[in-house]
């Protein structure tokens, strides 16, 4: 188990997806990499989360971007508000599956 999340740099659409532990330790540790500007938007607790983020990087590699050049610079993406609301749709989606599976 972990969470997926999405986190975006304030009044940009670069967003990044990534999985951890726990998002919001994720967040300040990014934070001192990205600035005070990147927020969390988006995190659910996944039974593959790593999984789950290996399909959307294959799925939106067409709007991969690259952000400064340390710690998960690759999983950076540009993101219309269309593929945002997938993202977080789907998530839930899959969440809400899994625990009905349980």
């Amino acid at each position: 188990m972990g969470f997926i999340y999405l986190m975006n740099i304030a009044g940009t659409s670069l967003f990044k997806i990534g999985v951890s532990v726990d998002p919001e330790d994720r967040l300040r540790t990014l934070r001192a990499i990205y600035g005070s500007n990147l927020r969390l938007e988006f995190s659910k607790e996944l039974k593959e989360p790593k999984k789950a983020e290996r399909e959307w990087h294959h799925g939106l590699w067409k709007h991969s971007r690259t952000v400064g050049s340390s710690d998960g610079h690759t999983e950076w993406f540009e993101l219309s508000d269309h593929l945002r609301r997938a993202f977080i749709s789907c998530n839930v989606l899959q969440a809400m599956q899994e625990r009905r599976e349980t």
